[in-house]
């Protein structure tokens, strides 16, 4: 499998991918691990992504949601650059394999009441600081909440 040819940006495996386009660890020219996630042009609006990356990018930082550190939607491949969350895990046949703890992945744990509040509130918390900055949000649910905050 080729990978796509993102300029600054080495890609190195595929993560996953959903109907929008496929996610793959990087390491940026600067050698930081990334999360560079492709898209497809037929399955996005590239002038409302390039304005709400923009203003994400932007606003001041905040715990509960990941920055965008670099983005493209000015020329293929369209792009978003993300901090690398997860660890490489193998599955039963040695192959590497990305993993992310997810709200979703909590969800199938017997997990404290505690700590379920915990993540009820910091879910609000990162809402509330999207909205205050006129920031909008899409594709929010459970697979898609990451739930470890330590970036690679």
């Amino acid at each position: 499998m080729s990978l796509p040819d993102v300029a600054g940006h080495e890609l190195q495996d595929l993560i996953g991918s959903g109907s929008c386009g496929a996610v793959y660890s990087s390491q940026s020219a600067a050698g930081k691990l990334q999360a560079v996630k492709g898209l497809s042009s037929l399955a996005i609006n590239r002038k409302e992504l390039s304005t709400a990356c923009q203003a994400l990018h932007n606003a001041p930082p905040h715990a509960g949601v990941l920055p965008i550190e670099d983005f493209c939607f000015d020329r293929s491949p369209y792009y978003i650059a993300t901090p690398l969350v997860g660890v490489v895990t193998k599955d039963g046949h040695g192959r590497r394999r990305w993993e992310t703890p997810t709200l979703e992945t909590a969800c199938h744990q017997n997990m404290p009441n505690e700590e379920a509040w915990r993540i009820i509130y910091d879910l609000a918390d990162a809402i509330a600081w999207l909205h205050k900055h006129g920031l909008p949000h899409g594709n929010l649910r459970p697979s898609n909440v990451p739930l470890e905050g330590d970036a690679q």
